[in-house]
């Protein structure tokens, strides 16, 4: 299927941590593991959580079928390893790394509703 979706190429300067984030959202749409429901379409409900040394992780907070609490992502995100997820320094550096990744995202639920409907 993703092929036939045809997802844009992620920005060159996505880093790795972040491209392991946009792959995340896209196998939830390829697998049909997503939610679809009042509030929107989400695979990702990406939430910014302190972790170590006080830096702000981007992790998902959609898992297991429904969107989680901070502290469910947050535990879940330590399980798997802080290193797996993108950090900054400021609450204002991540959310502007979770804007500039929710527009990819976003086009992303746009070409995935159209191939739905065809």
């Amino acid at each position: 299927m993703d092929n036939i979706l045809n997802f844009a190429e992620p920005p060159e300067d996505m880093g790795e941590l972040e491209r392991g984030l946009l792959k995340y959202h896209r196998d939830n749409l390829i697998n049909k593991t997503y939610l679809d429901d009042e509030q929107g379409l989400t695979t990702l409900y990406m939430q910014g959580v302190t972790g170590p040394n006080k830096r702000i992780y981007n992790v998902p907070g959609y898992f297991d079928g429904k969107r989680q609490s901070e502290e469910a992502a947050r535990n879940r995100a330590e399980s798997i390893g802080w290193n797996n997820y993108p950090s900054y320094a400021t609450g204002l550096e991540s959310n502007e790394a979770a804007v500039k990744f929710h527009d990819i995202v976003d086009q992303d639920g746009i070409l995935f509703r159209n191939f739905m409907q065809k």
